[in-house]
């Protein structure tokens, strides 16, 4: 098991750190080519709080289906590898 750490989700931003600019499938897909397959999502408890993501870019390919489809926190989907 090779893991990296994907900030965000612990911050006022609430969500991943990076999908202001980018969709999360290609940079998934990067962190695989690397040779990690496991992602560690640090979190603030704020989120479970009825807060609201900010700072996403839909524009850029990203939608509910998507973010739907990646795994909780603690385990790991068919997209980490």
């Amino acid at each position: 098991m090779t893991g990296i750490n994907w900030f965000g989700f612990e911050t006022s931003n609430y969500g991943a750190h990076g999908l202001w600019s980018h969709d999360c499938k290609p940079m998934i897909d990067q962190m695989k080519t690397l040779g990690y397959n496991t992602i560690h999502l640090p979190c603030s408890y704020d989120i479970f709080k009825g807060t609201q993501p900010n700072g996403i870019t839909y524009a850029n390919g990203l939608n509910a289906e998507q973010l739907a489809e990646l795994p909780p926190t603690g385990s790991s989907g068919p997209s980490a590898g």
